[in-house]
């Protein structure tokens, strides 16, 4: 600061016109504290890292500093992984062109809080001019160069009979005190040379600064590196083309025509800006929509500072933030073929292109360091294992020599994705009322059956379980086999959860089968049958181990309870005795397969099944005498000639 003072004097020896704020007392001037740059943090982001004190310690030819790195690392969510790109740089002493816009509007000309014997504008001066020797002096940015661009208003709060428009907000209310120059000299004077009177048009300060960059002097440098400074102590009082208003509404022209002014300088890369808000003697209200609208209106840093004396801190702040790595700095990074972008991962002022699976990032100005994180997802359909998260990703700047389309390649990163999780069941049947434990079959290839679970990143000992019905989404149960009685035929859905949320799900079909009764009686008939004979049987019934064994006489009966109505019966009576058999069920007869009578419940209807056995047997007595025996037919005609003889005699006696 002392260097800088002792730069001001001889400057204004060689000035023949500087204002008296550049001759007082050497002791006022001291209580102007050169604050720390770290006790006014910009307001908006991106926050520029302050103070950075590298361009004043840095020597010697300017060099390209730009490194890219990126990374990738697992973070929580199943089989996702962030992806980290950074930006390195060290700024460079590289041109700078500088326009400074000042407020001065009348209430500039109040004193100053912390020291009532100097104005706002007096302070505003002397933070203005130090900043030029920052960036023109003797340590400063080699081949940069600073404009002064100060404004004002409306004079007045309506118009009169001769001049009707006098109170409208016009661009004419603007001045370009200087141009681009790199003489301190004349820099101090014209800054020296700014009166406070008026209202505030704080678009037409924006809109002249714009000119300025956009202007022939601006162009002799083209590869500079392009900024605007706005400093101003109030709200908006008129707009170009806008009669003047006092407003705190936050859509009023006057506002919202400040707004998009900046704005403008900005989002068309025309240049960065800074603002500075004076908020001194503001209340609650007015420094709520100071900050917010000084804030819209810049890229680079929003500095609200709470008196006049503050001033020179914030500017040599902005001016330890010019020096840059590099500008126009753009990335293209491609998503590898196996991993999905998270897209609401992605911050702001980088987008995707989900054709192409591109993501653009415009950083911009590099200074010291940017960054990118954004998370990406293994496909469902990739199994596991190593896998690259991008194809490519490319930095496009220029270097701090004005080269521009120079490139960086981003290193690709290798991670290793867990497989994919995965289980399966297999359905089971009940019988109605019985219970069921799902997938706790031990026989892979039987009912019931869960197997293990395989993948995720629990390495198969810990998994949540839900289970839900299909087509409910309440979970029933989250034992891993949990009992149900269904009642009829129900499909279960079993979801396996990993530590990261990776999910399985399976499905299972647990029929149920209604039972039966089932009635065998023993009928015996024939001249020969035998009525007290035990007659031993045998019933093979699906699904059970052993067979049910019985013996029945005649008129007996024995009843087989709640049998599955699906199953299928094996009759055999093992011993008939030597009568003939015959089988009904439901009087319906049924044949017997090599001795055994197969019973299928599932095709019969009723309630009740009943099945009769009848054993049947007849003997004839043995005579001895054949059909076509002698005696057989002299019998037959002894018979035949005694009935001739009855019917003659009977004859006669009528």
């Amino acid at each position: 600061l002392e260097e800088l003072k002792e730069e001001d004097a001889k400057a204004e020896k060689k000035a023949q016109s500087v204002e008296k704020v550049e001759t007082e007392d050497e002791e006022d001037e001291e209580d102007v504290e050169d604050e720390l740059a770290e006790n006014y943090p910009a307001i908006a982001t991106p926050a520029i890292p302050m103070p950075i004190m590298r361009m004043a310690k840095s020597s010697g030819g300017l060099q390209d500093t730009i490194g890219v790195d990126k990374t990738a690392k697992r973070t929580p969510g199943c089989r996702t992984f962030e992806v980290n790109l950074n930006i390195t740089g060290e700024p460079q002493k590289a041109p700078v062109d500088v326009v400074l816009v000042i407020d001065r509007s009348g209430s500039m000309g109040f004193p100053a809080t912390t020291n009532p014997t100097r104005t706002r504008l007096y302070y505003a001066k002397l933070a203005a001019i130090n900043f030029a020797g920052r960036v023109l002096g003797s340590n400063g940015i080699p081949g940069s160069r600073v404009s002064v661009v100060s404004f004002s208003g409306p004079e007045y709060a309506t118009g009169s009979w001769f001049d009707p428009q006098r109170h409208y907000g016009q661009q004419n209310q603007a001045t370009t005190n200087l141009d681009l120059s790199s003489d301190l000299a004349t820099v101090t004077n014209r800054i020296n040379s700014i009166t406070a009177v008026g209202g505030t048009n704080t678009e037409a300060g924006f809109k002249q600064g714009q000119s300025v960059i956009q202007g022939s002097t601006s162009n002799q440098n083209p590869n500079s590196n392009k900024v605007v400074i706005m400093l101003t102590d109030g709200l908006p009082t008129a707009s170009n083309g806008n009669p003047y208003a006092d407003t705190t509404n936050i859509n009023h022209v006057h506002i919202q025509s400040a707004i998009n002014a900046g704005k403008n300088i900005y989002q068309n890369d025309i240049a960065d800006v800074f603002t500075i808000g004076l908020t001194t003697g503001m209340n609650a209200t007015e420094k709520a929509l100071a900050d917010n609208i000084l804030t819209q209106a810049q890229n680079k840093g929003y500095y609200p500072a709470p008196s006049a004396t503050d001033l020179d801190a914030i500017f040599n702040a902005i001016s330890q933030s010019l020096g840059y790595a590099a500008t126009n700095a753009k990335v293209v990074d491609k998503i590898g073929d196996n991993f999905d972008l998270i897209e609401s991962s992605l911050p702001a002022g980088a987008t995707y292109n989900a054709a192409t699976r591109e993501i653009t990032w415009n950083p911009g100005t590099i200074y010291e360091s940017a960054q990118l994180k954004y998370t990406v997802v293994a496909k469902p359909d990739f199994p596991g294992g190593l896998a690259d998260t991008n194809e490519f990703a490319k930095l496009t700047y220029k270097d701090i020599f004005g080269v521009d389309g120079k490139t960086k390649d981003f290193p690709v990163p290798n991670v290793n994705v867990p497989t994919l999780i995965k289980v399966s069941l297999t359905d089971a049947t009940i019988n109605s009322g019985d219970s069921i434990n799902l997938g706790s079959g031990t026989d892979a290839d039987g009912e019931n059956y869960m197997s293990p679970v395989t993948g995720g990143d629990n390495d198969g000992k810990t998994f949540t379980y839900e289970w839900r019905k299909v087509g409910d989404d309440t979970v029933i149960s989250n034992d891993k086999n949990p009992s149900v009685s269904p009642t009829e035929d129900t499909q279960y859905e079993l979801t396996v959860i990993d530590s990261n949320g990776c999910k399985a799900k399976a499905t299972m079909w647990v029929r149920v089968t209604s039972l039966t009764d089932v009635t065998i009686t023993k009928k015996v008939t024939g001249n020969m049958g035998d009525m007290k004979g035990n007659f031993p049987f045998i019933v093979e019934i699906e699904g059970e181990d052993e067979p049910r064994e019985f013996i029945l006489s005649h008129g007996e009966s024995y009843r087989l309870e709640n049998i599955p109505r699906n199953a299928q019966l094996t009759l055999t009576e093992t011993d008939n005795r030597d009568h003939d058999v015959t089988v009904t069920i439901n009087s319906s007869e049924i044949f017997a397969q090599e001795g055994k009578y197969i019973i299928d419940l599932a095709e019969l209807t009723g309630e009740d099944i009943k099945i009769e056995v009848t054993n049947h047997r007849n003997i004839l007595i043995d005579t001895g005498v054949t059909l076509d025996s002698l005696l057989y037919i002299l019998i037959l005609l002894g018979a035949v000639f005694g009935l001739t003889i009855k019917v003659i005699l009977k004859k006669n006696y009528e």
